[in-house]
């Protein structure tokens, strides 16, 4: 007998079934518990990782969590469960390994997006601020103890530190006095392109974020300035909640995306840092909802202000202070229109003309009193900044690139496109605004070579546009969302947590592949199957950029043209086909891929772990990582060592390593191991010994990272095998 639908009840779903609420609550837990607990692949065969105990308590509360949810057709996301069984036994589906260990935390957390939909239900309005304010801190507290204050960050705090003692900005004494030391462990240049009129030393950086900071750093040096960074993050994701609710009406909508923007990339991994890109992107938020939502006097002089202050940070940011006044001009142009009058009330603008003048006044003076200028562009030098020659590895890079990509940590954000047009027909000034700011910004940094920002985690430039990027996405999420959906918003949360949680991962210069994609994989590394565009000779890796341009491009279609708020719950057919999808475009490009895989990190990814082979099931105390090695080994060929394993990552411990050798004649040659740390290159030697198969020897790791291998010395000889194991915790 079928339910009768209740009539004014569009959202009406029909009863759930046990078995159907059990299907998805065992869904969700086996597939956090085959991601907490790792994969690798070694000696040709998988190695499932032994979840922890912790492991297992967080599946069954994620697990019991979606049983009263009530949620529905989340069994189809343990396709890659079975593609792992399948990969184990016919060698050449080994690309389906790309869905096993951590990257399977993508579809668990899809899994409870659409639990946390079907719940209906979001936290109260007063928990969002503090309780990102306490994870953001806590990411904070990440940066300040595992990667420290670097590229632009240090410049900002010797300016800060600057005013506190010397009382000016000249940077002279400073530097020679090397009062970086309490925050920077290296030798540190200042960065300036000319000198004063007297030839001081000044920074080529914008004063106003040392002015902001400036407090929190006199009370707390490095840390109080990160952590009341932090802060203004968790102010953005508040306000970009506030800006949502004006916009929809919808306090539901509001709160979700602002929790979903809030806990992916890249607020999440900006916060505590010390750029202006945050501030930025609360200036232009809180600029824009004063501007186009404000009714009084009040909220034009904010709105005035914030535009007046953007340009403070960076002169690039004078774009966003155009965007916040056009949305504030065509206010009062709407409210002069509603008020029947053709005369132009002078009082309403004239304090936010004002304001706006005399802040452009109060830079040209600036900069005239240090360099003898009105023009806060020449600071850079008379070098060309920019050029079109940049555009083709600049303009897809600031999107797609593994390291700096936007779309490649938080696809969630492709949903944007497709809400402009629904943005368009609710708030069209809020569009165009909009519009206004994403046009400045991508055009100017898609021209420029340090497109991707240099030290810092992936899409720095694109930051400041977090507030209209999350106005567009409400209103696409306003439709509803459903697992192919749900898969974007779980790559997202992913990406964000898991690179809060090894911030180093994704606080990087360039280095040609993702940290973050090399340390979190699972039994296959995913840095083969995705695009970069930072370096020259990785240019033929940027074909890969098309497979997953298709795949965004046609989620987003078929998100546009579903019907908005269908009244039928998720089947298990919508999230097997959204986990077809997403692994046949993986597969796709990992086979398009020219890169060289590296065999020995996803051989060591369970080194020293409790494992089971699959599909045997054979159970491994204590893993060890083989993998095959092809090469001939000349030391007079490379007198500098060959490095025959890269980037390692290795926990503290005593480690024995076993070289295979096909050259039983050489084996009694001597050769050294040297192990060197990739972080700072520092290196420690290891006379090798000779036994029966090849050479041994035996070496210690002090610190957690990653390391290279490298043999020096010796004679040559053919190796075939490397086995690496770890003797002592």
């Amino acid at each position: 007998m079928e339910a009768k639908v209740p009539e004014n009840r569009p959202d009406w779903f029909p009863p759930v079934s046990r078995l159907q609420r059990g299907l998805s609550a065992a869904s969700v837990a086996v597939l956090i518990l085959l991601a907490g607990g790792s994969a690798a692949f070694s000696n040709e065969q998988v190695l499932i990782g032994v979840p922890s105990f912790a492991l297992i308590v967080l599946a069954s509360f994620a697990s019991l969590f979606t049983w009263t949810s009530g949620a529905t057709g989340l069994a189809g996301f343990l396709t890659p469960v079975f593609a792992i069984l399948l990969a184990s036994v016919v060698p050449a589906t080994s690309s389906f390994l790309l869905f096993s260990g951590r990257p399977l935390f993508v579809v668990a957390l899809a899994g409870l997006v659409l639990a946390v939909v079907a719940r209906r239900a979001v936290p109260p309005k007063f928990v969002l601020l503090p309780a990102l304010f306490a994870l953001y801190a806590f990411v904070a507290f990440q940066s300040q103890t595992r990667v420290g204050p670097d590229g632009d960050e240090p410049q900002y705090l010797m300016v800060a530190q600057s005013i506190l003692q010397d009382h000016d900005l000249a940077l002279d004494q400073d530097f020679q006095e090397k009062r970086y030391e309490a925050f920077f462990s290296r030798p540190l240049d200042p960065h300036f392109r000319i000198r004063g009129p007297q030839g001081q030393i000044y920074s080529l950086h914008a004063i106003g974020l040392s002015i902001l900071i400036l407090p929190a750093y006199w009370l707390g040096g490095y840390a109080g300035a990160s952590f009341f960074m932090a802060f203004v993050a968790a102010l953005l994701v508040h306000q970009i909640r506030r800006l949502i609710a004006d916009l929809s009406g919808d306090e539901r909508l509001a709160e979700g995306t602002a929790w979903l923007v809030g806990l992916s990339p890249p607020i999440i991994h900006f916060a505590g840092l010390i750029f202006t890109e945050i501030p930025a992107a609360l200036l232009l938020c809180v600029g824009l909802r004063a501007g186009i939502f404000g009714r009084t006097r009040g909220t034009a002089i904010l709105a005035a202000s914030c535009a007046a202050t953007l340009p403070w940070f960076n002169v690039r940011y004078a774009i966003l202070s155009i965007a916040v006044v056009g949305a504030l001009g065509w206010r009062l142009r709407t409210e002069r229109c509603m008020a029947d009058t053709r005369r132009l009330d002078a009082r309403a603008i004239l304090a936010p003309l004002s304001i706006l003048i005399g802040s452009a006044a109060a830079i040209g003076f600036y900069h005239f009193a240090l360099w003898g200028f009105f023009d806060p562009r020449r600071v850079y030098g008379r070098s060309r900044e920019f050029s079109l020659d940049v555009l083709p590895e600049g303009l897809p890079g600031l999107f797609l690139d593994q390291e700096f990509g936007l779309f490649i940590y938080a696809p969630i954000y492709v949903l944007s496109i497709a809400g402009y047009f629904a943005l368009f027909r609710r708030k069209p000034v809020l569009a165009l605004a909009g519009l206004v700011a994403i046009a400045g910004v991508v055009a100017t940094a898609s021209v420029w070579p340090m497109w991707r920002g240099g030290f810092n985690p992936p899409a720095r430039f694109l930051v400041p546009l977090a507030s209209v990027l999350a106005a567009g996405l409400g209103m696409c999420l306003q439709r509803g969302i459903k697992p192919a959906t749900a898969l974007l918003a779980g790559w997202s949360l992913w990406c964000g947590l898991g690179g809060a949680l090894n911030i180093e991962t994704v606080h990087r210069d360039r280095d040609g592949v993702a940290p973050f994609f090399r340390t979190q994989s699972g039994a296959r590394e995913w840095t083969a199957a995705l695009p970069s565009f930072v370096l020259s000779e990785d240019r033929p890796t940027r074909v890969l950029a098309w497979p997953w341009g298709v795949l965004l491009g046609i989620g987003l279609i078929l998100h546009v043209r579903t019907p908005p708020r269908t009244a039928r719950r998720n089947s298990n057919l919508d999230s097997l086909f959204a986990s077809l999808a997403l692994m046949a475009t993986a597969m796709a490009a990992d086979h398009l891929s020219p890169r060289i895989r590296a065999p020995e990190r996803d051989a060591t990814r369970l080194l020293g772990a409790p494992s089971l082979t699959v599909p045997w099931l054979r159970w491994q105390g204590i893993s060890e990582a083989i993998w095959p090695l092809d090469i001939f080994y000349e030391p007079h060929r490379t007198p500098l060592g060959l490095v025959f394993s890269h980037e390692l990552s290795l926990t503290t411990g005593r480690y024995e390593l076993a070289l295979s050798t096909t050259d039983a004649a050489a084996a009694g040659e001597r050769a050294s191991l040297t192990v060197v740390r990739h972080s700072n290159a520092r290196a420690t030697r290891t006379p090798l010994r000779a036994d029966a198969n090849g050479l041994r020897a035996e070496f210690d790791i002090e610190a957690i990272g990653e390391y290279d291998l490298t043999l020096a010395g010796g004679a040559p000889m053919a190796f075939k095998q490397a086995r690496l194991r770890l003797i002592v915790p």
